[in-house]
């Protein structure tokens, strides 16, 4: 079943705020219907079967989004790892388990490391600290 744009944005925007009026505020053109008839025609339109199919099958988008796969794991370890202003214990932890997502540590398999970057942690002085 083909939604139009209005509809689409309806679902849409029923998934951001989970508020049907609200939805329907933002997805038509309201400024001459009574907040009665907004709240009626948003709740009948939620309870079109294409509407709630469609809203339905954007939430498993959106959840499957949610977990994390192994590329934003490591983006988030390395971006933890250069982090200056980071304490340096959770700097160090973050280098280690980025090391061994990519395999640095692994006894099983011998690796030649080419290049080794040394990293200087440095700390930064807070308000707290003064």
């Amino acid at each position: 079943m083909k939604l139009t744009i209005k509809e689409e944005l309806f679902c849409q925007e029923y998934l951001k705020n989970g508020n049907a009026t609200q939805a329907y505020k933002n997805s038509y053109n309201t400024s001459r219907m009574k907040p009665k008839s907004i709240n009626e025609t948003a709740s009948a339109l939620k309870a079109k079967i294409k509407i709630a199919s469609r809203i339905d099958e954007l939430r498993k988008i959106l959840e499957s989004e949610d977990i994390a796969d192994a590329k934003e794991i490591q983006k988030f370890y390395t971006t933890m790892m250069r982090n200056e202003e980071e304490e340096s214990q959770y700097r160090i932890k973050a280098s280690e388990l980025q090391g061994k997502a990519i395999g640095l540590f692994d006894k099983k398999e011998e690796k030649e490391v080419k290049e080794m970057t040394s990293i200087t942690f440095r700390r930064v002085e807070t308000k707290e600290d003064l």
